[in-house]
C-alpha cells in the first residue's frame, strides 16, 4: 500500500463567517484544500480542531488512510482557551 505516501493533512484557517474553518487534503500533490464534510465553520479554534479530529476518526473507520500529520488529543483540545 502507499498509505505512507498519501497522508491526510489537516489545517484550520480563518473564514469570513463564524471564525474558523477545518480543511483537509488527502494527497500532497493535490493543489486544493477541501472543507471537512463539504462545509463547516466554527466559532473557536478549539471547535475547529475538534471538527478535524472527528473527521479523521470517521475517515479512519471507513478505510486505512495512513498517518496523520497533525492529530490533537482530547487533552490538548481541552487545554486550548475558548475564543
Amino acid at each position: 500500500m502507499t498509505d505512507h505516501l498519501d497522508p491526510i493533512r489537516y489545517r484550520v484557517v480563518r473564514d469570513r463567517w463564524l471564525g474558523y474553518e477545518a480543511q483537509f487534503k488527502v494527497v500532497w500533490w493535490f493543489p486544493l484544500w477541501l472543507q471537512c464534510w463539504g462545509g463547516n465553520t466554527s466559532g473557536s479554534l478549539k471547535a475547529a480542531l475538534q471538527v478535524c479530529a472527528d473527521h479523521f476518526k470517521q475517515r479512519r473507520n471507513l478505510s486505512r488512510v495512513g498517518q496523520v500529520v497533525a492529530q490533537f488529543s482530547l487533552r490538548e483540545l481541552e487545554a486550548l482557551p475558548d475564543d
